[in-house]
């Protein structure tokens, strides 16, 4: 009997600490900028077609592991307010036969409080590079909040950053893609 009841104790506890996956998929809702330097001006792009879904593993609201993410930025739905740059980005990015700038989650590095450092495997332009991103994960109950800022060369992605006006304007090299995105259950 004390056999028993110890097991069914035990049992309860383990069933307590069980870790829970769930799936998500991203919402409409969820926002991307690019954010770039010029010769002329700095400037900013708007994303307006992001997709994706995750797998995310978590101990009551903390994550502890991502089995699988994928967040899909459409190349030709970056929006500057200006039709030229915006062609000369679909161009840059060779938006015909890579429609997508892609980041696939490979691993979690860390998890401090709500600070979230992953590794995957990013695409720009058809080259992929292993890329560490960190940023705020917030388990909401029914949908998780992530915001990150990430820097990137486009010279390490094989890009040519872009020139106008016959070279005298000349695109920095360096972007950031700052972005917010919402998961919600499916």
């Amino acid at each position: 009997m004390k056999l028993t009841k110890t097991f069914f104790v035990a049992l309860g506890v383990s069933l307590c600490t069980t870790l829970f996956a769930q799936d998500y998929t991203v919402a409409k809702s969820s926002t991307a900028k690019i954010i770039g330097t010029s010769t002329l001006h700095d400037w900013e792009s708007d994303v307006e077609d992001i997709s994706g879904s995750a797998t995310l593993e978590f101990d009551g609201t903390t994550l502890k592991s991502i089995p699988s993410m994928e967040l899909k930025f459409a190349v030709e739905s970056i929006e500057s307010g200006k039709s030229k740059m915006n062609s000369i980005t679909y161009e840059t990015l060779k938006s015909k036969s890579n429609p997508h700038i892609i980041y696939k989650v490979k691993s979690v590095k860390s998890v401090e409080g709500d600070q979230v450092t992953v590794s995957g495997d990013l695409t720009i332009a058809g080259q992929t590079k292993t890329t560490d991103m960190t940023g705020k994960l917030v388990n909401k109950g029914s949908s998780v909040q992530i915001t990150a800022k990430k820097k990137i060369d486009m010279t390490q992605f094989g890009i040519e950053p872009p020139t106008a006006m016959l070279g005298t304007i000349v695109v920095g090299k360096d972007i950031d893609l700052d972005f917010n995105i919402t998961l919600t259950k499916k």
